[in-house]
């Protein structure tokens, strides 16, 4: 029943629009770094976070971050309200990363992540520039967070929706522990239980993917808008979020030009093995339509020299935008909206929605016809882009 729920919960915010205002305001970085002055460790910093921060954290017991994490000295990810602002640490000198707080910042005005590391040599504190380096090695050229789709985060102390009674105890233990720990004992867990293990009892990990999925809606719709290839391309990029058969044709060939390795042939074969070696627990989750969408716009993208994963979370599959498809929807409504010189377009919304609802398509028959020709006037306006 619950994977009922968050699949409509999806559908939902998939389909309603966001503005900067609807973040909120909240504790940020600029609030931090002012903290910052006169401390002589991370846990003093840690100390000053006000209390709302403090009691919303996700326990990374494995981490492929820069810093270090286990079941004794888990990774500690926190966050604000509106997940805008998170701040890292771990819990042991033996850890890599044991002298840093790591620091994300999504804008929504703007639609970027700043990322900052503040590293302690000595008793002073070394703040970064915006944006360093070793931040971009796995956080992209064009910043994102990294958190996998729903419904399954390794690594996390609560690694799907809800909490098995193996992990409650685990993080009743740990809380005891953590008492007398110069880091976590800063850690609010009297409200952190009453949030994820009384009612609901949602996992932080859950509740992480919201938050940070919400800033995928915001942000991905603009980013696509405002690259160089979009005037031209705009109809073959609506062509591949609808997954429409004979993408190919929407493009002559020789404006991509493809490389032997970027044919659409080999493109799918090589998106075919990496479905394949996904969790079983993601591959339950994806039909035909999601896979297709995502290998079409993997072509289409790659082919004009655009990162695909730099419009997606996932750390694990770069190529992996969604397990559930509703994003692709989504992304046709924004851009229409975005883009002035559509209006012209009709675009069957509701007939897209069910295609990529987990229910059989359609579930009315005036559905398949309206998808039909919507890919037929897009094939036509993409290739009039081409005289």
């Amino acid at each position: 029943m619950h994977i009922i729920k968050t699949t409509l919960f999806l559908s939902l915010i998939a389909v309603s629009g966001f503005s900067p205002n609807s973040f909120g305001t909240d504790f940020d970085l600029n609030q931090l770094l002012k903290l910052v002055p006169g401390t002589q460790k991370p846990e003093e910093v840690i100390a000053k976070l006000p209390p709302e921060v403090r009691a919303r954290f996700v326990l990374m017991l494995k981490s492929r971050s820069a810093q270090e994490a286990s079941a004794e000295n888990p990774r500690a990810l926190l966050y604000n309200e509106a997940g805008t602002f998170w701040v890292s640490f771990n819990g042991s000198k033996e850890q890599r990363g044991f002298e840093a707080l790591e620091l994300m910042q999504y804008d929504p005005r703007t639609k970027d992540y700043e990322f900052r590391e503040i590293l302690y040599r000595n008793g002073q504190a070394e703040i970064s520039e915006p944006n360093p380096s070793a931040c971009l090695v796995c956080h992209q050229r064009n910043p994102r967070a990294n958190w996998e789709p729903y419904p399954y985060w390794p690594g996390a102390l609560g690694q799907t929706y809800r909490f098995s009674k193996a992990e409650i105890q685990k993080i009743y233990a740990f809380a005891q522990s953590a008492a007398s720990h110069p880091r976590y004992r800063h850690l609010d867990f009297a409200t952190h239980f009453k949030r994820h293990l009384q009612g609901k009892n949602e996992t932080p990990a859950f509740e992480t993917y919201q938050l940070l999925n919400r800033q995928v809606l915001d942000r991905v719709p603009m980013k696509i808008r405002q690259l160089p290839e979009y005037g031209q391309f705009r109809f073959a990029i609506f062509g591949a979020l609808a997954n429409c058969a004979d993408l190919e044709g929407f493009v002559p060939l020789e404006q991509l030009d493809p490389l032997p390795h970027l044919t659409y042939p080999n493109v799918s074969s090589d998106m075919e093995r990496r479905f394949a070696r996904l969790p079983l627990i993601y591959r339950r989750f994806l039909r035909p339509q999601t896979k297709g969408a995502t290998i079409k716009l993997r072509y289409l993208f790659e082919n004009l020299g655009i990162v695909l994963q730099e419009f997606t979370n996932s750390f694990s599959e770069k190529y992996f935008l969604s397990s559930t498809g509703t994003l692709f929807p989504y992304l046709i409504r924004q851009l229409y909206y975005l883009d002035p010189t559509l209006k012209g377009l009709k675009v069957p919304f509701a007939a897209l929605r069910d295609y990529y609802s987990l229910t059989p398509f359609p579930s009315e028959p005036k559905y398949q016809k309206q998808y039909d020709d919507f890919c037929t006037e897009l094939k036509w306006r993409s290739l009039k882009q081409f005289p």
